[in-house]
């Protein structure tokens, strides 16, 4: 079983902590929601752990090491004039694993040290991804989007038509791992669908940033929780319904120890100003002791008294 598990995750940007001792573990079949506030660092964590981002401390680790790994994020701005078919296979990591096949087999034509490893591990990342049959997965994909494929550049598209494209390269993505930021923005209610029910049927391990909390109510079973002031994470098991009950009682929880707190500060401040009032008057008495009343002074005021 493939996963993906980041621990400790630190990171700063320009002097801003983002990310101190985060943590992120996802494993295949699993549907992880990631949610914080905006430009809180989800999308910074994603980045690490798609390996797209180096971390200034803790770790990011793949089991098994061949693991693959897609994140995929929303691109408003797509290369101008790029066939369709390619941004697919961009997307989707396929070109890149052409690229490193293409380059395997250079060696190998060639008999380099080592080539025989380097194409096998190549050869089985090409497959992994998808890149055996794409152009066939990505016609019909495409077909049943509205899209067509053949001949056409991102330039042609309307915004709903690259909303549909961008939804094609996750429904044809086949990692291990896929990490998704805000995949449902522009989507109209049958991309949202689709989407669902592609993310809750996947094989892949999968962690998700979305604000949409319908879509995340119905798709995740476990929701990681990035803190705004700590920027640390934490873990929240058994779907979105459950993590907002979890996180509703341990709010309260915080409020009533808070609460407790200031109940106990404000007594011990009361007992520290009293003893400080009585040692003050302990101090004054000492210095001037005729402010005392003296052995005389006492028996003429009992004199008086009995007159």
């Amino acid at each position: 079983m493939a996963q993906l598990r980041c621990t400790g995750i630190t990171y700063a940007y320009g002097g801003l902590t983002v990310l101190d001792g985060a943590d992120l573990s996802v494993s295949a079949g699993e549907q992880v929601g990631v949610v914080a506030p905006n430009g809180t660092g989800k999308s910074t964590l994603l980045r690490i752990a798609a390996g797209d981002l180096l971390p200034d401390s803790g770790s990011v680790t793949r089991a098994p090491v061949t693991a693959t790994v897609i994140r995929l994020a929303q691109e408003r701005d797509m290369p101008d004039g790029e066939p369709l078919s390619d941004y697919l296979a961009r997307r989707t990591g396929v070109a890149q694993a052409q690229q490193e096949l293409d380059a395997a087999t250079q060696l190998l034509e060639r008999q380099s040290p080592g080539a025989d490893d380097a194409y096998a591990e190549a050869w089985d990342r090409w497959l992994a991804l998808g890149g055996a049959d794409l152009p066939e997965r990505a016609a019909d994909v495409a077909a049943d989007l509205g899209l067509q494929l053949d001949a056409r550049a991102t330039r042609e598209l309307s915004g709903g038509q690259r909303a549909r494209l961008a939804l094609a390269a996750v429904l044809l993505a086949q990692p291990d791992i896929l990490l998704l930021d805000e995949p449902t923005n522009d989507l109209d209610d049958d991309g949202l669908s689709r989407l669902e029910h592609h993310v809750r049927r996947s094989r892949a391990g999968i962690a998700l940033i979305s604000h949409d909390r319908a879509f995340l109510a119905a798709t995740v079973d476990k929701v990681v929780e990035l803190d705004e002031f700590t920027r640390r994470t934490s873990e929240y098991g058994g779907g979105w319904d459950s993590f907002v009950t979890e996180r509703a009682a341990a709010r309260q929880r915080a409020v009533e120890a808070y609460a407790a707190y200031e109940a106990t500060r404000q007594q011990l401040t009361s007992a520290a100003r009293t003893q400080r009032e009585w040692a003050r008057q302990g101090a004054a008495r000492a210095v001037n002791p005729r402010r005392q009343p003296g052995r005389r002074s006492v028996l003429r005021q009992r004199a008086v008294a009995a007159a």
